[in-house]
């Protein structure tokens, strides 16, 4: 009696292993770390919007020749620009998964450049406005 108890625990901590290690093959770490890559980067996209539409001096302070041309576009919804955002925020995400998709050889290079990027843009955004904390004199280490 005791031995076919202990083979029916045998047999349940099996099939409690198969199911982990499934789990473990659906969501390895290289695609964790991809989700969470392009998690980061789409929160720092908001981010980052989100500042553009609160600034009432955006166009003195903008550095990108094409966000300026969509704010003039309409300077005081921001809709083109938010529009232009949210879809190079969304081909950039498209590219990143389909790289990873298709298992290209250097995927994660790629995805940890473009966080590495967003990270610093994260940076540069925060410590750039002394409202939000930062260093008062950072921004004039970016003025040409």
């Amino acid at each position: 009696m005791d031995t076919v108890a202990f083979n029916a625990r045998k047999r349940k901590t099996s099939s409690a292993n198969r199911w982990l290690q499934n789990r473990r093959n659906m969501f390895s770490d290289t695609q964790f770390l991809t989700i969470a890559g392009c998690f980061f980067i789409a929160i720092v996209s908001v981010y980052d919007t989100y500042l553009v539409t609160i600034e009432p001096w955006i166009l003195q302070m903008e550095k990108n020749p094409i966000c300026t041309a969509l704010i003039r576009m309409d300077p005081h919804y921001f809709s083109y620009f938010i529009c232009g955002k949210m879809t190079g925020t969304l081909a950039v995400l498209g590219a990143l998964l389909f790289f990873h998709r298709i298992k290209y050889s250097r995927a994660s290079l790629v995805t940890s450049a473009v966080v590495a990027f967003q990270a610093l843009l994260l940076i540069y955004l925060h410590l750039s406005d002394p409202r939000l904390g930062g260093l008062p004199n950072f921004a004039l280490l970016f003025h040409g």
